[in-house]
């Protein structure tokens, strides 16, 4: 970890060990609509009512009422974008930072994360996928 994040943490009473990341991937799953995005009163926004968190301003899906407890606890990215038009190759290069190039394969952001925290102790196990990530 670089000093300059050290410091910041230090400077807010925590150490590196207290920095976890839970990646969710709903590749072809559940739309941001109904989930981490919702958008009500639009014509494209979802079937489910949106819920206020413990964020001023932040709401999410009606499905999750104790994580919307837990929000000044997490980070939601809303801002991901490619100008890859197939979704493999948007999901390659959002999940490694690297377009899918031939024979070569780039590490996924876990492995990076893992790398970056081994001489920490983790609260949570190396990178860990429920399903296969395919290119």
């Amino acid at each position: 970890m670089a000093l300059a994040s050290k410091q910041a943490l230090a400077k807010a009473g925590k150490s590196d060990s207290d920095i976890n990341c839970i990646l969710i991937w709903t590749r072809g799953g559940t739309s941001h609509h109904d989930t981490f995005d919702p958008k009500p009163d639009h014509e494209n926004g979802g079937e489910f009512k949106p819920i206020s968190t413990s964020v001023p301003g932040i709401q999410i899906g009606e499905h999750f009422p104790k994580l919307a407890k837990l929000m000044k606890h997490v980070a939601i990215v809303r801002s991901m974008s490619t100008k890859e038009g197939e979704h493999s190759r948007g999901t390659y290069l959002m999940r490694t930072g690297y377009l899918p190039q031939g024979p070569i394969k780039y590490p996924a952001i876990g492995s990076l994360l893992s790398k970056e925290t081994t001489e920490h102790r983790r609260r949570l196990t190396a990178p860990l996928s429920a399903k296969r990530f395919l290119p």
